[in-house]
């Protein structure tokens, strides 16, 4: 949700020298996280964070001028 992806964390992890969190991160969180979004992508899916990081990304276009409503779900 913060814009950062796993190889962000990853590098910055190895920025500043932290092996535990490099450990966990690739060894750990990697597989889990590639395996996850192979199967969003599969079905032809989105999750929750991902229909949040679009509609922002469509309201910093402008996009959302187009619309008369925007509904907000888990506001």
């Amino acid at each position: 949700a913060n814009g950062k992806n796993l190889s962000i964390l990853i590098q910055q992890a190895k920025e500043k020298g932290d092996n535990r969190d490099i450990f966990i991160l690739e060894k750990i969180m990697k597989p889990i996280y590639d395996a996850y979004q192979n199967e969003l992508k599969r079905r032809d899916e989105i999750d929750f964070t991902d229909a949040i990081t679009k509609a922002t990304e469509l309201c910093n276009k402008g996009m959302w001028k187009k619309y008369d409503y925007i509904l907000v779900d888990e506001f």
